[in-house]
């Protein structure tokens, strides 16, 4: 019998990824196969995370069934982190616990950023399948401690608590990545769209903005086969091989695609150097 695996986690062994290797983890837990455990009909949809010290911290989205005929068959009820004590030990015997859970609507940790003395945190609005973008952080010291009190927005002129926060970017599909941009500001990336996306690019001089427009960086091809969907575009500043290593995920629209083409549900990279240079 198959078992729905609800999370894996990937360790990629090299930071270049035209030489490097791959392998996939996942464990038991009761009945449920996954990485990071589910809390009853509740399961974890990992978002990004940061290593500070030697802990790791990663943000999930908390997801659940949704039966209604024009949903995705899931919807997001909040959000969820957890602390890795042995982030160098194998996935499947790493060291977990829960330190921060969030019942509203806005999914913390869509990206994670050190700048200075602070964590930056971006998170999406509840909407399908565009969202606005929030920004939030935390003194590093508290991060590090996984003390999650003294937690900011951006309110459109300074911090402040989140009934005053407002969107940074809109319009921004689920996952995305933000990163330094060695010629200064910062760059944002993600898929944009539903079905064959495109991967876009957007670029600010800080991180709260103003973010510029959309720019379209890069066109999956696997989009153009049919009932082909791309998704989850992101940039991984640590990997090595040009200016911006990206990847994206594949994954069939119709069940029969799903089980059986074994090629899709595998992450793809892709590798560019910067635009005008």
């Amino acid at each position: 019998m198959a078992a729905f695996v609800h999370n894996t986690v990937a360790i990629e062994t090299g930071y270049d990824p035209s030489t490097s290797q791959m392998k996939y983890y996942w464990r038991r837990w009761g009945s449920h196969m996954e990485i990071f455990p589910s809390d009853g009909k509740v399961w974890m949809w990992p978002s990004h995370g940061i290593r500070i010290d030697n802990r790791l911290l990663v943000f999930c989205s908390r997801i659940q069934n949704d039966p209604k005929k024009e949903s995705f068959g899931f919807e997001g009820v909040g959000s969820q982190a957890f602390v890795i004590e042995n982030p160098d030990a194998e996935p499947t015997e790493w060291k977990m616990k829960p330190v921060m859970k969030d019942d509203s609507k806005v999914m913390v940790g869509s990206a994670v950023i050190q700048q200075g003395n602070y964590i930056y945190v971006y998170c999406e609005s509840e909407g399908v399948p565009l969202h606005d973008i929030f920004l939030a952080r935390w003194k590093a010291v508290d991060f590090a401690a996984a003390k999650f009190d003294g937690m900011e927005w951006w309110n459109g002129g300074g911090w402040s608590a989140r009934e005053n926060r407002k969107p940074v970017m809109h319009e921004v599909s689920s996952e995305l990545s933000v990163q330094a941009n060695p010629r200064g500001g910062f760059v944002e990336v993600n898929s944009q769209g539903w079905g064959a996306s495109d991967i876009v690019m957007r670029t600010a001089q800080k991180l709260e903005g103003p973010w510029s427009d959309a720019k379209k960086i890069y066109h999956p091809p696997e989009g153009d086969h049919p009932h082909v969907l791309t998704y989850a575009g992101k940039a991984h500043p640590e990997l090595k091989g040009a200016d911006l290593i990206i990847t994206y995920g594949i994954n069939g629209s119709d069940e029969a695609d799903v089980n059986g083409q074994m090629s899709l549900y595998f992450p793809r990279f892709a590798r560019m150097n910067w635009p005008n240079r």
